[in-house]
Formats: structure tokens, C-alpha cells, sequence
């Protein structure tokens, strides 16, 4: 049967009946997961969110300062809205995930934000590659999402930055293109 649910969107607190739906979720004993950006998420939200048994939350974030990080969202205040919404979320002691979706736009600043993501005391920092799919596809059409050489290339140094800063830094990297030695 069913075990895992994956609440993930376009932005699911923008669904009106979401407080009531992790319950609803939570009363079926299954594992909560949420992907957001963070935004809509105060202290009354985090509270909910905790008392509803959600597992794991992943925020997204796509890079350690507000110009990188609204240059890809559009939305100016969005990255100082996420970081209230991670604090909110740490203040409950919830398990907290960063999402950074890579692009040409922000691909130096990998250990940057592995740092900035250790330093903001969440539990790691997930590096999504960005595809020709969803909201991606412009960027892809604009020459802006990397190569297959580049997702390979900037994997290795997500590797290596997992072990030298002892922090989870891991990537959406499918297995096949991976290294034998990390599988």
C-alpha cells in the first residue's frame, strides 16, 4: 500500500485546504515529504506543519544571496521570504532540505551555497539540474541549462564537497551517468 506522499507543486501552500490536508495525510499514517519555496511559511505554518508529522520539507533556494536567487525565481523579496520561512520551519526542529536548481546562472556558486546552506543549519543541500521540462524548458531554449558534460563535471565537485565540509551535499545526477566508485 501506500506509505510515502510527496506534496510538491508549483507551490503547495498556495492550496487553500493544505492545513487540513496533512492531517488528513498524518490520520492515514503516511510519510509526509513537502517541496516549497518557502515563502508562505510563518511560525503559525511551521507549527501546523510539525504537528502534522511531516517528515522532511525541502525549501528551495538557488543560491546564497537574493540577486541569484530572484534572478531565477522572478520574484523580488522571495529570497528573504524563504529564509524567514526555513527559520520558522528550524524553530520547530524540523527536518530541512535546500533544494538549488543549478543553471549556467549560478553554477561557480556551488560551495558557496553548500556553505551558506551549512551555515543556515539545515540538513543538507540537494543540487537539481535543471532540465528542458516545466518553467526549465525557457531556460533551455536561452542556452542557459548545462551540458551533460558540465552536470558531470559539477557532480564531482558536489561529491567532493560532501566530504570537505562534512555536510550532505548531494545532486538529481541519474545514477547511470555516476561514478562506480559512488554508487
Amino acid at each position: 500500500g501506500l506509505s510515502n506522499v510527496k506534496l510538491t507543486g508549483g507551490e503547495p501552500f498556495i492550496y487553500a485546504e493544505i492545513m487540513e490536508l496533512l492531517p488528513a495525510l498524518k490520520e492515514r499514517d503516511l510519510k509526509i515529504n513537502i517541496e516549497t519555496n518557502g515563502t508562505l511559511i510563518r511560525e503559525k505554518e511551521a507549527r501546523q506543519i510539525k504537528k502534522s508529522g511531516v517528515w522532511h520539507i525541502s525549501v528551495s533556494l538557488d543560491g546564497p544571496n537574493a540577486e541569484l536567487h530572484e534572478e531565477l525565481r522572478g520574484v523580488k523579496g522571495s529570497f528573504k521570504d524563504a529564509l524567514k520561512g526555513i527559520e520558522c520551519l528550524k524553530k520547530e526542529g524540523m527536518n530541512i532540505q535546500v533544494i538549488m536548481a543549478l543553471w549556467q546562472g549560478n553554477k561557480d556558486k556551488i560551495p558557496e551555497m553548500a556553505r551558506f546552506a551549512k551555515e543556515l543549519g539545515v540538513n543538507s543541500l540537494k543540487i537539481n539540474f535543471v532540465s528542458h521540462v516545466g518553467k526549465g524548458h525557457e531556460l533551455g531554449n536561452m542556452n542557459e541549462t548545462l551540458s551533460l558534460e558540465e552536470c558531470m563535471k559539477y557532480h564531482k565537485i558536489i561529491e567532493d564537497l560532501n566530504f570537505s565540509l562534512n555536510f550532505m551535499v548531494h545532486s538529481s545526477m541519474p545514477y547511470s551517468f555516476r561514478s562506480m566508485n559512488h554508487i
